[in-house]
Formats: structure tokens, sequence, C-alpha cells
């Protein structure tokens, strides 16, 4: 059996149906409301026994008025608010007014809720019907779109059917308001995003409750989704909304990951809580997984289980940045979650604790836990079991229960987490971490409890929720005294809790490490060397690069050496400037650092702009700020010049993991030499039971692209290029045409798809020298691809693609222009549209050409711009003409006619063109008149019936009178909209059109009416 999209269809129809959803095949039938009020009506009322007529009237009608904000997506967020906190009502009761809450969906029990299936619904748009595959429906409420797509079809991608989605939602919003979530699928690949996501942040469903996946992704997906209580769920807890800017609103999902992991999460809290063993596990997902968002989703969630009893988070931090970064989060969600608070003291600490009865939720650094003067043991603050204690990068600070002896002072003392779980000894502690932090001998047991739930490097990567990080070496020497190593060490240990005693001793020898790090010999090396390499990445891939110094002085010292290189970089006002140092400041700093103090308004004017691809801001210059917590998407580079290890390593070389538009990847450039460290990464993840490793090492893209080469290399063996390099101009249409060879498809999409992996892994390594011998044949390639895919609407480019290659096709010998690079321009013919491409002229210049495929596509293309040109406003002849020309391409592309056939029958529809257009001129009609003429005579027994004067008549009374009536926006008002259509059932009657047929006449000519009368508005 052949598979396309209908198969998967239906097949998608049986999985729902053996989850209990009832399934309605509306056999392409058309309705007006995407939310069934009847079913919606009975469903209030099932679940609400005591309401009466006039309030179940009542509740529909605010339903109802939501269609007047015309903000989808504030109206989504009202909605879904609706949905899930029910609707207000007044109801007198003992001549006391009083609110009632009419709940709208069961979110307690699932089993009693309405789900349903519809499938090919259609809805009639702004401008036309439009038909979604499937749609989800609980209670009447159109809940989840799902677009497909046939998996053996190359041409029809998942981006298509994100392009369809965005589509419905400009045309036909009403189903959206209501929406939780919309799927893309082919079956084999499946994205599940918001109603605001990006077609990049369309995530992957690729496992299930029980963490096993189908190669069917759409099966894993509709299994562990849409399982009517994991709906449910989802839908109440895994949602929420942030208004970034005023009028702004991004809807935020859960991912898979998120979504199971939180449940098992939440469990174990339960389970703790329960058994009052006060460990809730440590919940492990890699960085850039969206571990902050998973912390919203944890605690909304555990806050409504009747067991827990209302109870109390406190988020602790160890760094006050990461503090304030997570606190920014949560309260971005405050309608989800609730009120949130920031510990600003140690006694704002202590009060809330003390005066917290039930609820709340507060932020603080782990710092603030710290004893005052004259206290041997912190206080019990609040003995309460239903405290939850979420640790926010559970790593060394959270170990500081283990008594130490102080040998400055003679005595045995705790750290700041012992005093933290005497202030609440009853309390339930959750680790949530980007990095395993069972190391060496640290017990992850001891302190949290085991792992709860795993999302690393490999997962995140292959989902795509993150970049693969690549790794390379740029070691500039250090003549140092002492280990490197073992000092690391020491600082790492002793920085870990702020009360140390030790930092001195520590500080001493960080100092010596930074001072010879910081000579100006060495500093200069290293400022050369990023100039150039930042200068020669962004000619590959455009973004932003941080730079990681071991001290604020050798901040300052290597931005001094940067901008005396790079003059035009600085600025010292924080809202200019290319470059900037970001490190904290006090009253007593040196001279050298006073100039990068900034206020608090202007870091976060530096942050913003740093975050904002468009602004100039390329660098900044950290020592530890923006190292946690921080996410800047647009981030693909980051230069390190600062021992680092174990957690901190791997929070920083986070920070360019990030998804962003199509960045392939990011790079870790080691200026000190981190490798052995992250050669311990890596072991640790191993031993983790993790997968995947933090970063790989450039030579492997160095090694991919000679593979990628290689193939290339294979699938143009049987024809000649070997002069490339030398006459480009002449080689490449010959190239062309060779893959434009309908018996070479395959080859074409396999070198086409393998250049673009090649191109990614160049944008890797194209700074490294031993890859300079292949740029030119790199460019090569690359400029075929783009000649075989621009302009070509089932294949175009992506955004990388089209940014980077044009940016710089690497090598001196290419120096191929972007005009050149089109079909057009390679068979050196200028089509004008205005021209027929029956012009002898132009049909001499094909027919003449030696690459006889270039040939076709020149034809091929002429006559999709003609076919749009001259029917522009004619539905019916556009559709006709494109039909006749796919068709003919199809036959080609299955080798049942050759490429001579092929070019004799784009010119045979060209020329029933041009007998459409003598046509039109015979019977005196405008091009806006013939439209609606051709509109008219879709019905055959009109045309044998009715004689062509009286047609042709009744199409210029019908243009003549719908351009009298339409008004402004009128496609969007139904009252104009009625009285167009009874003019057309007028004019029809009066012309005696045949009854039979009358009401599928009108529907063509409103829908004509809708394409040309874009002009006649008043």
């Amino acid at each position: 059996m052949m598979i396309n999209e209908n198969n998967i269809e239906q097949e998608c129809i049986k999985w729902f149906a053996d989850l209990g959803y009832n399934i309605n095949d509306a056999n392409y039938s058309t309705i007006n409301n995407p939310v069934n009020i009847d079913k919606v009506k009975q469903k209030i009322c099932d679940l609400n026994p005591n309401i009466n007529k006039q309030e179940v009237n009542e509740v529909i009608q605010k339903i109802n008025d939501l269609s007047e904000d015309l903000n989808l997506f504030s109206r989504n967020r009202s909605a879904y608010k609706m949905i899930t906190t029910g609707v207000k009502i007044n109801r007198v009761i003992n001549d006391e007014q009083k609110t009632e809450i009419i709940k709208l969906i069961d979110l307690d029990d699932p089993q009693n809720n309405d789900f349903e299936v519809a499938s090919q619904l259609s809805f009639q748009g702004k401008f036309e019907k439009r038909r979604p595959d499937l749609i989800v429906y609980i209670n009447g409420f159109p809940v989840s779109v799902i677009e497909l797509k046939n998996p053996i079809d190359e041409f029809a991608t998942l981006e298509k059917a994100y392009n369809q989605i965005q589509t419905y939602q400009s045309q036909i919003d009403n189903l959206f308001t209501f929406n939780v979530c919309n799927v893309l699928s082919d079956g084999t690949y499946t994205g599940v995003g918001s109603l605001t996501a990006s077609f990049s942040r369309y995530n992957a469903w690729r496992k299930n409750e029980k963490n096993t996946q189908n190669d069917w992704q759409l099966l894993t997906l509709v299994n562990g989704l849409f399982r009517k209580d994991l709906l449910i769920d989802y839908l109440r807890y895994f949602v929420f909304f942030e208004e970034e800017t005023p009028g702004k609103i991004i809807k935020k999902i859960a991912g898979y990951h998120q979504f199971y992991g939180v449940r098992k999460a939440v469990n174990q809290s339960l389970k703790s809580h329960m058994e009052k063993t006060g460990k809730g596990g440590v919940f492990w997902h890699t960085q850039g997984s969206g571990k902050s968002i998973s912390m919203v989703f944890y605690v909304a969630k555990l806050r409504q289980q009747l067991q827990m009893n209302n109870p109390t988070f406190v988020v602790v931090t160890d760094r006050q940045d990461l503090d304030r970064q997570l606190f920014l989060t949560f309260k971005s969600a405050i309608n989800f979650i609730g009120h949130v608070e920031q510990a600003d003291s140690r006694k704002s600490l202590r009060e809330f604790l003390n005066a917290r009865i039930s609820g709340g939720l507060l932020f603080t650094t782990i710092q603030k836990f710290a004893l005052e003067q004259g206290e041997e043991k912190f206080p019990e603050l609040n003995s309460r079991e239903n405290i939850v204690v979420i640790a926010d990068e559970a790593h060394r600070s959270h170990y500081g229960h283990i008594k130490k002896f102080k040998c400055d002072k003679g005595t045995y003392e705790y750290g700041s987490s012992q005093h933290m779980r005497d202030a609440m000894p009853n309390a339930s502690f959750i680790g949530f971490t980007g990095t395993p932090i069972d190391i060496e001998d640290r017990s992850t047991k001891s302190v949290f409890g085991d792992y709860v739930d795993i999302y690393d490097i490999n997962d995140a990567v292959q989902d795509k929720s993150t970049v693969e990080l690549y790794y390379e070496s740029r070691i500039v020497k250090m003549n140092l005294s002492g280990d490197l190593e073992q000092i690391n060490d020491l600082v790492e240990e002793a920085y870990c809790d702020e009360e140390s005693k030790h930092r001195e001793k520590a500080k001493s020898q960080w100092s010596s490490v930074a001072s010879v790090a910081g000579a100006n010999d060495r500093v200069e090396k290293i400022a050369n060397d990023i100039t150039r390499h930042f200068s020669e990445r962004q000619t590959e891939l455009l973004g932003k690069a941080m730079i990681v110094a071991m001290t604020r002085e050798n901040c300052v010292g290597l931005y001094n050496q940067l901008v005396k290189i790079n003059p035009d970089w600085h600025n010292q006002d924080p809202n200019k400037g290319k470059i900037k140092v970001v490190m904290t400041s006090s009253a007593d700093d040196s001279d050298i650092l006073k100039d990068h103090k900034y206020t608090k308004r202007s870091l976060e004017t530096i942050e913003t702009r740093f975050k904002d691809p468009d602004d100039e801001l390329k660098i900044v210059i950290v020592c530890d700020m923006w190292l946690t917590g921080f996410d800047v998407p647009c981030a693909n580079t980051l230069y390190i010049d600062k021992p680092m290890q174990g957690h901190n390593l791997m929070q920083a070389i986070a920070r360019v993991n990030r998804i962003f538009i199509d960045k392939p990847s990011g790079l870790i450039v080691d200026y000190i030499g981190i490798a052995p460290k992250l050669q311990q990464a890596t072991k640790t993840y191993t031993n983790a039971n993790g997968k995947g490793r933090p970063t790989i090492d450039v030579e492997e893209a160095i090694n991919i692209c000679i593979d990628l080469i290689d193939v290339c290399r294979e699938k143009l063996k049987n024809v000649e290029y070997s002069k490339f390099a030398k006459e480009p101009l002449k080689i490449i249409p010959k190239v062309v045409d060779y893959l434009l060879d309908p018996s070479r498809q395959k080859d074409k999409k396999t070198f086409c798809d393998k250049v673009s992996a090649l191109t990614k892994a160049y944008t890797l390594c194209g700074t490294d020298k031993r890859i300079d011998e292949y740029s030119t044949e790199i460019a090569f390639y690359r400029a075929i691809k783009i000649a075989l895919t621009k302009g070509n609407k089932s294949n175009t480019l992506n955004n990388f693609e089209k940014e980077q290659i044009m940016r710089r096709l690497v090598g001196d010998a290419v120096t191929v222009k972007e005009d050149i690079l089109s079909i057009n321009n390679l068979s050196g013919i200028n089509y004008d549209e205005k021209i027929s491409i029956l012009d002898k002229k132009f049909l001499k210049q094909v027919t003449d050409l030696l690459e006889k495929n270039i040939a076709l596509e020149v034809l091929k293309k002429a006559l999709e711009n003609e076919i749009k040109y001259k029917f522009k406003n004619d539905i019916i002849m556009e559709n006709k003409f494109s039909e006749l020309l796919i068709e003919t391409i199809q036959k080609m592309n299955q080798q049942t006619i050759t490429t001579a056939q092929g070019l004799k029958e784009i010119i045979k529809i060209a020329e029933e063109i041009e007998e459409e257009q003598k046509t039109r001129k015979d019977l005196k009609l405008s091009p806006e008149e013939m439209a609606f003429y051709h509109a008219i005579c879709q019905n055959k027994s009109a045309v044998e019936n009715m004689e062509i004067d009286i047609l042709v008549e009744l199409a210029q009374k019908i243009r003549s009178k719908l351009a009298e009536l339409v008004t402004v926006d009128w496609t969007r008002r139904d009252n104009v909209l009625a009285s167009i259509r009874i003019k057309i059932k007028q004019l029809l009657r009066k012309y005696k059109y045949p009854p039979d047929k009358q009401q599928e006449a009108v529907d063509l000519v409103l829908k004509q009416a809708m394409v040309v009368g874009k002009g006649w508005e008043v």
C-alpha cells in the first residue's frame, strides 16, 4: 500500500479511538463556529447540576465575548483561565448575592469529560475555506490542531505543516481561542508547540510515560500526551503565559522531558512527605533544556496536591545573579503559580519563615542561612512538614551538613547547608541540577535521595532542545610555578561556602596564577587571536561571544588590549559599543576597575543589548557573573581563559548551547587548558548513567567535513568538474544540469542534504588552517546547492543557509554573486514576467541551451511566473494551469516522459494560456470580469443551456454590483458578506441560472470576489 497523508490520518484516528475518544468524521462538512456550543452547554449542565438555563446562557455569553478581543494570544490566555479555573457567575441565595464558579472541564476526574477527535472539518476563513487535518476537542472546546504530512514526500516538510498552522491562526483564529498545543507530524517525526511558538520551538515528543519510544513519534505522542488523564494533567499544570513587554505574550508549554520529569518529581515529593524522609530526589536535566521552567511546572503541580495542604516553597541558590534570574523567571509566571517573594537579607529570610503558616514561595541564597553574632546553632524557624526546599544547581554548597574542624578557632562548625536544615528540620529537599552531582566522595543519596529523572546532553541534542558544543584548543602558555589543577581545586573548595576562612589562602595562590595569566605579552597574544578568530567566525556564523577571564583585573586588561587593536569597539556609554566588561563592583575598587563600574540599571541595559541579536554589542568579558542562569540564545562562542572544573565548567560552557533560529552548534575556545576537566566531566556523565559528552573536539568537525566532501564527490563522479576552481561560472551550470535530471532526484536530494551538513560542520572549523585546502571546493558545492534550491518553493534554503552562504563563499577562486546562483542567471537568460514564454526570442534561447535540464527548469519557472502574473485574480484558471504544470513535473520525476517531452508539454500549457487570453479579448471582458465568467461557467449545465452573451453579461453585472457593495474590512463583516450573497443569488435568478447549481455558484463567486475585490475597499 502506498503511504500517504490520508493513511497516516486514518491510523492516527484509530489510535485516538483506542484511547476512548469519540470520532467525528465530518466528511469534509463545513461549520461556522469551531467551538461546539451544544456540547459545551451539555457538559456545563453535567458538571454543574445546580445551574439553571439563564446561568448557562450567561456562561455561554462570556465564552462568546472572548471573540471581542482581536488579539488571539490575549484571547487564548483568557480562555485558558476559563477552562482551568472556571467561569464566575453571580447567584442570589437567600437574598444574598454570592459568586459561584462554573466548571467547564472536570480537572479532577478526566473520565468525566467528553473527548473527541474531528477529521477534516472545514471552516470559512477570511478569504477561503480552511480544513485542518485533525482537531482534538474536550467538552466541545478545540484544544489541539494536528497537521499531517506524507512521510515519503520529500517536499511535504514539517515546516510546511507549521506554515499551514500559521495560516489557520491568521484566517480562522477562533479555532485557536481554547488551544492548548499544536502538533506537526509526518508520522515518523512529530513536533509539539504552543500558539506563540516559532517553528524551531516545535519540539519532538520521543518518549512516553514509561520512557519508551516508537519508531512513529506520532504514536508515541498520541499515547504519551493525549491519553485522557495525561492531557488533563498537561492542560492543568504544564501551560503558562508570560508577558515580556506590554502586549507581547509568550505562551510556554512543557516538552515531553519536562512533563514526565515533573510528574515523577511530584510523585517522589509526595512520597517523601508521607514517609517523612525529607528526600525529594534529584532532577537532573542538562543545561539549556528548560530546567527553570520545569521548576515552575513542579511548583504549580505540587502546590495543588491535597496531601501537601498548601505547602511553602523555598528556592535556594548559591549565587545572587542566579537567584535574580530564577526569581524573574518565576515572577513572569505569577498568574500561574501565585505571589513570589525574594529575601533581600538574613533578617527578611528569618521573618518569612517565622511568620509563614502555610503557602508562599520565597527565593534566597544559601549564604543567608548564616549564624548571627553569638549564635552557636541556627535557630529553628519553622517546623512544619509541608515545607519544600528547592535547591537549584544542587552541588557542593549543599553538602555543608558535614561538620568540619576549624583550625584557626579550634572548634567544629557546620556550613550554611546544615543551618538551613536546622531552620526547617522537617522540610523536604529536592535538587534541580544541570549536571550530575555524584562526584568523587559526594553522596547524592545522603543529601537529596536518588535521581528522579535524567535528561542528559545526548537527549537534549537529539531533541534539538540544545545544540552540540564543539571544543577548540588554542592554549597560550604561561610560566607558572606550581600545579594549576591543584590550585584550581583549592579555590573550588574554598569558595563553595561564603563563610569559609580558607578563602584568603586560596586568594593568594589564585592571584599569583591570575598575575601570570594577565601578563601583557600573553594578553596581547590572546587579544590578537580573539580578534582574528571572532572576525573569521562572524563570516561563517553571525552571533555573539563571551570571554571568561580569571579575575576582574584580567577582564579589564584583556578589554584594554582588544580595544587597542579595535578602537571602534569601545564606547563608555552603556547604550553603545561592541564590547563590555560585566563584573561585580564595590566602593573601594581600584582605578583600573572603575571605568567598568555600572549601576544596576546600566547593567540591565547591557544585558538587554547583549540578548538582542541585532544590537551592535557582540562581546562581553566576564569573570563570574553571567556564567550561570543567563540565557543568550544568539551567543555561539565562548572563549575561556580561566581554570574551571565540574559544575562551574559545565555551567559556563552551557552559555552557548541554546537553540537560536538555525544556529547549528556552539564553540568552546580554550586558552588555558580545560581539556582534562572536560574529559573528567565526560567520565562523570558516564558514571552517572548519563549519555553524551559535554563537547565534541573540532578535530571531529574537520573529519566530518572531509567525510561529507567524499560523499559530494561520489555523487558527482560521473560529471566532469575538475576545473571548478578556475572556471566556476562554466562548470556550475554543467553540474546543476546533471543533478536536475529527473533520473537523479535521489542523488540531488542527497547532495543537497550533505552540503547542508557540510556547511554546518564548516562553520565550526573554518578558522582552522587544516581545512583551508578544501575551502574552495566547499564553496563550489555550496554554490551548486543554492542554484538547485533558490526560488524553488518546494525546497527553499533555510534562514541559516541563506544568511551564511551569501556572507562568504569561502575561497578566493569561487566568488559567485547571489544573482548568479539562480537558475535563470546560470542559463544566461533574463526572463521578464510580462513577456510570454512563447516569445520566439525567449523560446529560442531556452531550446538552444546545451543543458536541457536547466532549460526545463527555466521554462518551468517562467510558466509558474506567467500563471501567477496573468491569473493573479482568477483562482479557477490559476488552479487549472498550476495543476497541469504539477502533473507534467510529476510525470518527469516518475520518468514516464523524457526531458524533451516535458519541454513540449510545458510549451503546450503555455499555448493554452495564450488561447485563454485570446478568448478573454474576444469576449471583451476585463481580467476581473473574466474571473467571474470562469466562476459561473464551472457549472456544465449553465454552459450548455445559457447563451455565451448572457453569461458574459452576467459576469459583468456581478463584477459591477459587488464592487458597489464592498466596504472597508468587508471580508470580516458578516453583514456585508450576507448582503453580497443575497445580491449574487438575485442576479443568478434574474439571468435564469440553473437552480440546481446556484448554491455552488454563489460560494464560488464569493470566493472569487474575496480575491478580486482586495482593491475595491473604500
